[in-house]
């Protein structure tokens, strides 16, 4: 599967691209703290993960679940698991996935609320940012269909893939 989109800063041209752009880099930019260069934004639409996001929506809606939508980053190398998260979602290492980088916090997708953790973890130079339903959130691993793991870290894990859609990867430069 290719990106729905891959956009380079394109000047002053006002298009979808360039909002595509704009929205992923500020974000990116905002969180970050710093400026780093970012060289390209891919965009991904898969009706697969989209649907299965959706089916999570209409399930957490039925449980009386919060369904407020968040952005969150996550870190993957770029000539493993890019093509693969973006055209059929997320996996949860050990389910049937070996887990890449241990579970220390459990098991779950982990992603952060800014670039910066999932850039450092592996020396990254793409990260994606995905909408994300928290649903039930609790400090520390426990219950909910997300946690923080402690008290002023911006790591977010996630219980299921289906709470997670990847929608934009930023390449830094």
């Amino acid at each position: 599967m290719m990106p729905l989109s891959k956009i380079k800063d394109v000047g002053c041209k006002i298009s979808r691209e360039v909002d595509e752009f704009s929205m992923a880099t500020g974000h990116f930019w905002r969180l970050l703290g710093s400026h780093k260069d970012i060289k390209q934004v891919d965009v991904y639409d898969s009706p697969v993960v989209q649907a299965a996001y959706e089916d999570k929506r209409s399930e957490f809606e039925r449980a009386k679940k919060p369904t407020t939508e968040t952005w969150v980053f996550h870190g993957t190398h770029e000539t493993w698991n890019i093509e693969k998260i973006c055209e059929s979602g997320f996996k949860v290492g050990g389910q049937n996935v070996q887990i890449a980088h241990g579970a220390a916090y459990g098991r779950g997708v982990y992603t952060a609320e800014g670039p910066r953790t999932p850039m450092s973890y592996g020396n990254q130079k793409a990260v994606i940012l995905c909408k994300a339903l928290p649903g039930d959130c609790s400090k520390g691993q426990g219950n909910g269909d997300s946690w923080v793991p402690q008290l002023g870290s911006d790591w977010r894990i996630f219980k299921t893939a289906e709470q997670l859609l990847p929608v934009y990867v930023l390449y830094i430069g």
